[in-house]
């Protein structure tokens, strides 16, 4: 939650680089991957990193209400920062991280009015509920 609340949203300039924070938690998987690989075995080590997609969406997700102000630059740097964990991620387990798609589709929501997200609901049912609902 502190990085989100350290990052700047309110982006002058479209800016193609993940923010340090997630340069940092890539690192950080990727030095894990290498130690659990060494330490473990394929079904170990799959269980352990099985979740993490899932962990990060979630996180995401819940603190979209802890960024002060965003713009359209900012939603494309949430966006991006999304693609990157999720490529890092993607390498790491062998197989596509869904569950990063849901959270840049929640930030998605952000580029659009308070009427289009409502047709889109009527039309498309809910995607996003709140925790516990479903």
């Amino acid at each position: 939650m502190r990085a989100v609340q350290e990052s700047n949203y309110m982006c002058n300039s479209n800016a193609m680089d993940p923010d340090a924070n997630v340069n940092n938690l890539n690192k950080s998987l990727s030095s894990f991957e290498e130690i659990a690989t060494a330490c473990m075995g394929q079904y170990k080590f799959r269980y352990l990193f099985e979740g993490v997609g899932f962990l990060v969406s979630s996180i995401l997700v819940s603190n979209l209400s802890e960024i002060k102000r965003i713009n359209q630059n900012g939603i494309k740097k949430m966006c991006r920062n999304i693609f990157a964990i999720q490529q890092n991620l993607t390498n790491i387990t062998m197989s596509r991280e869904g569950d990063l798609d849901r959270a840049r589709q929640y930030y998605e929501l952000l580029y659009s009015n308070p009427d289009e997200t409502l047709t889109s609901i009527v039309e498309q049912g809910a995607k996003f509920f709140p925790k516990g609902v479903r």
